[in-house]
């Protein structure tokens, strides 16, 4: 796991963290209207917004461009209304303005249907060798836990949509928000760069969100005692 950090200062910081890159995306969002089918990637989405970015195709949206569109995943459905915020590339942001129905869309049994437990795939991916277990869902939702050479635990990284929980070995946990995140190659592995604001205290809140989706993990995805220890660093 690489680990940079930017800026410190008595409010909060921000650093940088790099991990594999999962290359598909089963949560997708369609525009409805405007003489188009083009179909996009959902790359980051919450109750406020989303990045959403166009694998094929040419991107005709402005700044300020109001949108309606349709959120698919696994066979679930949502209409939404939204403008767009930015545009660079390939890439949008969309600030969601009905948010009527995305909290039951987003839920968690949704996050769980839709998991892959990538240290059991058969998926060609490349990752690091010290990333014992690796879950990830669209949204995105990833969680890693490495271990030292001799097997010990040395840290863990939970992304929950816009939240950010850290655990690592001799330093204890950090609580934060995704500030951005974009697709970074090495000559090794193809990596997701996010960068975090880092909160100045443990989010109490973010901690029982995630304790309350580790809860419902199944077994055969994390064992038991893997999910009790992540807990048990949460607690502390």
């Amino acid at each position: 796991m690489t680990h940079l950090k930017l800026v410190e200062n008595p409010v909060n910081s921000f650093e940088k963290r790099k991990i594999p890159h999962f290359p598909f995306s089963f949560l997708t969002f369609k525009i409805l209207g405007k003489g188009t089918n083009q179909v996009f990637e959902v790359r980051e989405i919450s109750l406020t917004g989303a990045q959403l970015m166009l694998k094929d195709g040419k991107l005709n949206l402005a700044q300020g461009q109001e949108i309606e569109g349709e959120l698919h995943w696994k066979g679930k459905s949502l209409i939404i209304h939204g403008n767009v915020v930015w545009v660079r590339n390939q890439r949008l942001g969309l600030s969601i303005n009905n948010k009527f129905g995305l909290s039951e869309f987003l839920k968690f049994e949704n996050v769980l249907d839709a998991m892959q437990v990538l240290h059991k795939n058969s998926l060609d991916i490349e990752y690091p060798s010290n990333l014992k277990y690796w879950l990830h869902s669209d949204g995105p939702v990833e969680i890693l836990i490495w271990d030292h050479p001799d097997g010990e635990w040395s840290e863990f990284q939970i992304v929950y949509f816009k939240n950010f929980i850290e655990w690592i070995d001799g330093s204890g946990v950090k609580t934060g928000v995704v500030l951005t995140r974009r697709n970074s190659e090495t000559s090794v592995f193809e990596e997701d760069e996010f960068l975090f604001q880092i909160d100045k205290a443990v989010d109490s809140t973010k901690i029982r969100e995630i304790i309350t989706l580790l809860d419902k993990i199944p077994n055969d995805f994390l064992p038991s005692d893997v999910i009790n220890f992540l807990k048990l660093k949460l607690s502390v």
